[in-house]
């Protein structure tokens, strides 16, 4: 349970702006039972997460309905819910909107400056122009709606833009400030702006976090001081959860491809030439999906048990579907498997079940948690759980049966 340790540190390092975490990341398995993130459990997507969240006792009142772009009855059901903030950015969902939920609260969803070195073009689907916030505004006036704040657009593809080019992160709050400005000039009364997320979660990479948020409490004392009474809103879910899932993948097949010569100028790797094929029970229609999408994110990919022969070969891992695109990595270091071993893949928690499919009868992965005794007594102090011994393999805690 890696997130009920790092559940604190958005709070203690981001303390002006209220942390939430975003269901659609890892819906309905584990994570949002525990007390942490159900503190924390308010930005969702569709009418399914927002039920899932509702059960878990969340207030309708905390709950941000994120999709700029509703279908009519999942607004009707906000409503029925007593969900009242939601997102938009045309002028047609403001129509939508005010045809079903007139006495919702909004938030404008803007897109932020492009343009960066690191910065993955994003906006081609969501989020309105600076330029456009006027336009916006004025028909949300006339639509007699409540502009409430300022969203801002982002998504798991900038998540290594913060530490990389921290002026990304600056821009994207003075775009946010900027709209404020405009709903202030529309007689609006802005009070919350969410600035998106954009956080590293991997392990091994707390110290970007801790330069992230740096730079995000930099942009928000310069652009959001304390004495312009605007509630800020981060999400750091992609932190909270990343580190929180380790996959275990069986190898069920292999193929020879050749066995030449071996690479001169590194004797422990064979050359691109010797390589094996291996195909796995999971692949890029299940948990690898998000690595297929952005092609510049790659899992790491190791054996679970180590290896005493060093020799390594250039692989390619395949998953079990009959599709011939279900390839997960090409050229990946590997030293000879046997059909029945176990590849470990850590940082899997973050857009890994949620975009799970079942293409081709593929079933979804089981979830075994692990939580080790002195966390579970910190969470659930009052509640006693038969508590399993553990082994570690290869730096992977296991439970022991």
């Amino acid at each position: 349970m890696d997130w009920v340790t790092l559940g604190d540190r958005p709070d203690e390092r981001l303390c002006q702006a209220r942390n939430t975490y975003k269901v659609k990341l890892v819906p309905g398995h584990t994570l949002p039972t525990t007390e942490v993130l159900r503190a924390k459990a308010e930005e969702m997507s569709e009418q399914k997460e927002i039920d899932l969240v509702l059960a878990m006792g969340v207030a309708p009142s905390r709950i941000v309905f994120a999709n700029p772009c509703k279908q009519n009855s999942f607004i009707h059901f906000a409503n029925s819910k007593g969900v009242e903030i939601m997102t938009f950015d045309n002028e047609v969902e403001l129509q939508k909107i005010q045809e079903a939920f007139p006495r919702s609260r909004l938030l404008l969803r803007i897109l932020p400056k492009s343009g960066f070195k690191h910065h993955r073009e994003i906006g081609n689907k969501y989020g309105c122009h600076l330029e456009d916030v006027p336009h916006l505004l004025l028909k949300a006036q006339q639509l007699q709606l409540n502009v409430i704040g300022i969203c801002i657009l982002d998504n798991a593809s900038t998540s290594a833009v913060v530490w990389l080019e921290p002026e990304a992160l600056l821009s994207r709050n003075h775009n946010g400030s900027k709209s404020l400005r405009h709903g202030k000039r529309a007689r609006f009364s802005f009070h919350l702006l969410d600035i998106g997320g954009g956080f590293l979660g991997c392990s091994g990479e707390e110290e970007h976090f801790e330069r992230t948020a740096e730079v995000v409490n930099e942009a928000l004392q310069k652009y959001f001081p304390p004495e312009r009474n605007i509630r800020l809103i981060a999400e750091p879910g992609t932190y909270f959860v990343a580190s929180a899932f380790t996959l275990a993948v069986n190898v069920i097949g292999k193929r020879l491809e050749s066995r030449d010569t071996p690479d001169q100028q590194n004797s422990m790797v064979e050359s691109c030439h010797n390589t094996f094929r291996y195909f796995l029970n999971d692949g890029v229609f299940g948990s690898f999906l998000m690595f297929a999408l952005l092609r510049t994110i790659k899992p790491t990919v190791e054996p679970l048990y180590a290896h005493t022969n060093p020799k390594k070969y250039k692989c390619s891992l395949w998953g079990p579907t009959c599709a011939g695109i279900d390839l997960i990595l090409d050229q990946v270091d590997l030293p000879e498997m046997k059909v029945g071993d176990y590849l470990c893949v850590r940082n899997m928690g973050y857009y890994t079940i949620s975009l799970y499919c079942g293409f081709n009868g593929m079933p979804l992965p089981e979830v075994f948690p692990y939580c080790a005794e002195d966390i579970w007594l910190r969470v659930f102090p009052e509640k006693k759980h038969p508590i399993a011994q553990a082994v570690s393999v290869n730096g992977l805690k296991l439970l022991q049966a």
